[in-house]
């Protein structure tokens, strides 16, 4: 069964438990269902205004705030099933950020980067396997890979890069 509850702070609007949001604005006996956008990361987001000032707010948050307890006073909303379009209360839940990002990891949502998936990586497998075999000084291989020496000697220790 559907549940509308006001916005706080903007009480002409109404946010539904099933995050659907409409508004009470010059319709007292046409209530409608306002227009859900999507950005660009999945979540649903929804424009309200309030004394001629544009405000946007995340759908998720909104069903949180009027129908979640959060005796905890935790930061972040999370999607139990990992779906960031499914804003019912049922499927969310109030979190830290270290717990959601461990939900996101155990879930599927984020896997764990190594070698050459990760953006910020300096070499590829074919450099690594160079620097193991190679024969000059570690400060020179450093200088070649634009790399510190020590993780010239991490990688050559086998304590970087698994290959």
């Amino acid at each position: 069964m559907e549940l509308f509850k006001t916005i706080i702070g903007f009480e002409k609007y109404e946010i539904s438990n099933l995050g659907n949001v409409r508004s009470l604005y010059k319709r007292r006996f046409n209530i409608e269902n306002l227009k859900l956008l999507k950005d660009k990361k999945g979540y649903l987001h929804v424009n309200l205004y309030h004394l001629k000032k544009l405000s946007r707010f995340s759908v998720h948050r909104l069903v949180a705030i009027a129908f979640i307890d959060n005796p905890e006073n935790k930061t972040q909303v999370n999607h139990i099933n990992g779906i960031k379009d499914d804003n019912r209360d049922e499927n969310l839940e109030w979190c830290t950020s270290k717990e959601n990002i461990k939900h996101a990891f155990n879930i599927g949502l984020k896997k764990m980067t190594k070698g050459t998936d990760c953006s910020w990586s300096k070499l590829t497998e074919e450099n690594v396997s160079e620097i193991r075999k190679s024969k000059l000084t570690q400060k020179q291989l450093s200088i070649i890979y634009n790399i510190s020496q020590t993780q010239i000697s991490r990688i050559k220790n086998n304590l970087r890069w698994s290959v």
